[in-house]
């Protein structure tokens, strides 16, 4: 067997060695051999686990085949893995080699190798929630970052917060929740968290919060108290998108109206307290406010009597009758 390094014309002479009386053939036969190709590879000698969608590139010329190694120059099967397009982190953070191998059209191979560091992961995610979505300027956080040692909050008002500890999360968001400035119209924002780790890999993660302008309910009652009948005006003074007023007057009746007036009656012996809510529904969620005014309704009184005989003559003697209705005191006046 030869290995020629050059072009080279060999004699080649066939016999049959079991007959040796059989004539031999010999033939010239032409080798030629063809330089192997140049093959170069210029890779980023490091990419971070978390570059989501990454490519291994720069081998020339193209149309070759990238491979993962070992430092020990071990191929490392990775058959499911699409080189063109993948996360790093799915082959594990670490020190490799990548060999960039090209086969020309005359079937002659060549590789370049370069060595190749995966950087350790980092993620930043995080998570947002209302307890209560009428308390819409508050959110509530809930950090999920990974591998992270620096962390830089922004939002999209302005504000940014970093720090390096993860304990200090707490210095900027107490109980994990942030206030949002109180609008009077719907407001969309954004929530922008980028965590970078020691070997200074990035990852970004974005939330979108829509805060809404709150209702606040309030109104005057005028009076609120006097003798029955009472007639009482009730004036909101609610503020915010208001959908609708709904009053409760406390005795059995009720308005949408934005303004009421209302007249209380009372025929017991004793005074009424009547306690009156107004609720204001908000255009949005249906989120609500309350408040309530109480209002005392003195009992009714009446005044009446008899009186008999109604006439006669001089020195008469008449008999009254006290018919007065609810009455703490009575004073009469002939």
């Amino acid at each position: 067997v030869a290995f020629p390094l050059e072009t080279t014309t060999y004699t080649v002479r066939v016999a049959d060695l079991d007959n040796p009386a059989t004539p031999s053939v010999t033939m010239d036969v032409l080798v030629t051999v063809n330089d192997l190709p140049t093959v170069t590879l210029d890779i980023p000698p490091t990419v971070c686990a978390n570059t989501p969608g990454f490519a291994l590139t720069g081998g020339w010329p193209e149309g070759g085949t990238y491979h993962f190694l070992d430092t020990d120059s071990l191929l490392i099967n990775l058959p499911d893995l699409d080189l063109s397009d993948f996360l790093p982190n799915d082959v594990g953070p670490g020190d490799y080699l990548i060999m960039y191998e090209y086969t020309d059209e005359n079937g002659c191979t060549n590789h370049d190798i370069k060595p190749f560091t995966i950087l350790p992961y980092v993620k930043a995610q995080f998570y947002i929630s209302r307890e209560d979505i009428c308390l819409s300027n508050e959110v509530k956080f809930a950090n999920h970052s990974a591998g992270a040692t620096h962390y830089r909050w922004e939002f999209s008002h302005g504000p940014v917060y970093e720090y390096h500890n993860e304990a200090d999360f707490y210095i900027h968001f107490p109980d994990s929740i942030y206030s949002f400035p109180y609008v009077d119209h719907v407001a969309d924002y954004t929530i922008t968290l980028i965590v970078t780790n020691a070997e200074g890999c990035q990852d970004v993660r974005v939330r979108n919060v829509r805060v809404f302008p709150a209702v606040e309910a309030s109104f005057t009652a005028s009076p609120l108290q006097g003798c029955s009948p009472l007639e009482v005006e009730f004036i909101s003074q609610s503020e915010g998108p208001i959908l609708f007023h709904f009053w409760d007057f406390g005795d059995g009746t009720f308005s949408v109206q934005d303004d009421y007036t209302k007249t209380y009656i009372n025929n017991s012996g004793a005074d009424s307290i009547f306690t009156v809510y107004l609720t204001i529904l908000s255009e949005n969620y249906f989120c609500y406010a309350m408040d309530s005014i109480e209002i005392t309704v003195h009992p009714y009184i009446e005044a009446g009597f008899t009186m008999a005989p109604s006439y006669g003559c001089d020195s008469l003697v008449v008999d009254f009758g006290n018919l007065a209705k609810d009455a703490t005191t009575i004073n009469w006046d002939f």
